[in-house]
């Protein structure tokens, strides 16, 4: 009887082990035909005759084997995986506030676990909307963000690639919220030791950090000399910038400062006044004149539009590189189903300002990728296998982008129909 068992058991696994590698060749081994991809070098859609995609990574023209899964396109788009580089997963849209500063404080008060399963839902609806990668910067409480990252990488939740950056680092007079919740930013002044408060971010594998040039409530900028001071002791400790930067004085120092990224960019610098050695990213989180008409948060749509118009035009003609950014598309007017339908909105959006269709995907993706140092954002030979499949093509009308028809993540296939990939 013990023989009978033994064998049994024997017999289930070499079943359960076949099985299980048949089933993990089938998913790490996808070819593509048909359709139009984007070149990233060209610039252009070009014919497809065989994307091939193995342990997450592409290559084109392979003698695949016949235990691939094989998708046949007619006539379709294939983009980079979208990447979204200026969102705060972790705070919620659907609020009944009526000002960014309602919003922050409330978003501060929640308890930790509410947080993240704020932060789970948003990153599923992102992920199902095209966008395989984004920069999380802060408003997250004490490094939920890296907790919520852990959750999508071993695949508790489903989610896009995510790159935290802990609390943001402030001066104690630009948060509006630190009296409701004091681990929702790092404070420092000039007499702190930077590279001791840096530690913790090093212990949770942080690569980014967020610095505050200033606040819009209370209205305080911080010092150029103690900008520099934090940006070059983060730079020797081996981490990327980002400084959040609204105000005229505030951009000024933040170009002077070199960080590696500028997060708002809200007014064109004055070149005659300031010495730039190094040009950062322009991440732009802009937001449409509709959206600005029908939310309470700009008491003048027109100027702000026409101030962010003007903005562009000069980092296009002074050749800055310019990246997109959603920054949470806080939802006041409710027009959207959730958060990834509102940053794809909000992308969509960055043509009423100036920029053409090609510009506007190459924010979301080869630049967003460059900036970031990741492996992804072009379609091209040992890139990461993020890819995004459309029914009509992008260039020609933005519009598309709402409709991904299937998506495929870390060489997996997320969704295979227009039904599924539109939550």
């Amino acid at each position: 009887m013990k023989i009978k068992i033994f064998g049994f058991i024997i017999l289930m696994l070499i079943f359960v082990i076949f099985f299980t590698k048949k089933d993990t060749q089938k998913n790490n081994c996808i070819i593509i035909t048909g359709g139009n991809y984007f070149d990233s070098k060209a610039l252009t859609m070009q014919p497809n005759k065989k994307l091939f995609l193995e342990n997450n990574s592409i290559i084109f023209e392979n003698n695949a084997s016949a235990s691939c899964q094989t998708i046949n396109l007619n006539k379709h788009y294939i983009l980079p995986g979208l990447i979204d580089s200026h969102t705060h997963m972790l705070s919620a849209d659907r609020q009944t506030v009526t000002t960014w500063k309602q919003a922050l404080e409330l978003s501060a008060v929640r308890p930790a676990m509410t947080r993240i399963y704020i932060g789970e839902k948003n990153s599923k609806d992102m992920l199902f909307s095209g966008f395989t990668t984004l920069r999380d910067l802060g408003n997250s409480g004490k490094f939920l963000d890296v907790a919520l990252s852990n959750r999508i990488n071993d695949l508790t939740t489903q989610g896009p690639d995510l790159i935290v950056s802990g609390p943001g680092l402030a001066t104690l007079n630009t948060q509006i919220n630190l009296n409701l919740n004091p681990e929702e930013y790092t404070v420092f002044d000039k007499n702190t030791d930077i590279v001791l408060l840096l530690k913790k971010y090093k212990n949770n594998n942080i690569s980014w950090i967020k610095l505050y040039a200033d606040n819009s409530n209370p209205n305080e900028i911080v010092d150029l000399s103690l900008l520099q001071s934090v940006i070059n002791i983060a730079h020797q400790e081996g981490f990327k910038v980002a400084v959040h930067s609204t105000y005229q004085l505030s951009v000024d120092n933040a170009l002077q400062a070199t960080p590696d990224s500028i997060e708002h960019f809200s007014y064109a610098a004055d070149f005659t006044k300031i010495n730039i050695t190094n040009k950062p990213y322009a991440v732009l989180t802009d937001f449409s004149l509709k959206t600005c008409q029908q939310s309470h948060v700009e008491e003048n749509c027109d100027k702000t539009i026409t101030d962010f118009k003007n903005r562009i035009k000069w980092l296009k003609q002074n050749n800055f590189s310019l990246v997109f950014g959603s920054d949470a598309v806080l939802d006041f007017t409710n027009k959207f189903k959730n958060r990834g339908e509102a940053s794809i909105n909000s992308l969509i959006s960055l043509g009423e300002l100036g920029l053409s269709n090609l510009e506007i995907i190459l924010s979301a993706t080869a630049t967003a990728a460059e900036m970031l140092q990741l492996n992804t954002g072009k379609i091209a030979t040992g890139q990461q296998a993020d890819l995004v499949i459309y029914s009509t093509n992008p260039l020609d009308n933005l519009q598309a982008l709402l409709r991904p028809v299937i998506i495929i993540s870390n060489g997996k296939i997320i969704c295979e129909s227009q039904v599924e990939c539109v939550l």
